[in-house]
């Protein structure tokens, strides 16, 4: 069923969550040193994608690319408590924009919500996702307009070494395209 013939003709266009930049439903790593901001960069993509509309409230490029798709964005931190996230939502949306669509923006910060859980383990021999995996996703699917979901930071949820081993990292990367 994949032959030549499937890919004649005009592809679809790609559907942008930041113009030219971000994918919509194609995972993303955001990589950096610690401590240069990647949690707030990301906690300030989802509170765009939640707190908007499309083509307004856009002055400026968030990750390289205006907002181009506009939803509800979920946040599951393992290392942030709920007051952290309290604080650094009050430092970049002082306006309080995230009520704008209630229920829009969902963070979940799991030192308060029973701590971090792996998404991917390895038992010695061979990789799964996790049942806090199979849950995750199971919610997800009931979110309306679901646009982003963060994941920060994911060594926090691997029970694998992906940075020695190719073989877990590629397991991981195959399980957050199934969850995107």
């Amino acid at each position: 069923e994949w032959t030549a013939e499937r890919y004649s003709g005009e592809a679809r266009p790609i559907n942008w969550l930041c113009s030219g930049t971000i994918q919509l439903g194609v995972p993303v790593m955001l990589a950096a040193m610690g401590g240069l901001g990647k949690s707030y960069l990301a906690l300030d993509l989802a509170l765009n994608i939640a707190a908007g509309v499309a083509g307004l409230d856009q002055p400026r490029l968030v990750l390289g690319g205006r907002i181009a798709n506009h939803g509800s964005a979920v946040v599951v931190t393992a290392e942030d408590s709920f007051d952290a996230v309290h604080r650094r939502l009050n430092r970049i949306d002082p306006h309080e924009r995230r009520l704008r669509h209630p229920g829009r923006l969902i963070v979940l910060p799991l030192p308060d919500a029973g701590g971090a859980r792996p998404l991917v383990a390895n038992d010695g021999n061979t990789f799964a996702c996790t049942p806090f995996f199979t849950d995750l996703k199971k919610q997800l699917l009931t979110i309306n307009e679901l646009r982003l979901v963060v994941i920060d930071p994911l060594q926090a949820f691997v029970s694998a070494d992906v940075n020695a081993d190719p073989a877990a990292a590629q397991f991981l990367w195959s399980a957050m395209a199934a969850l995107a």
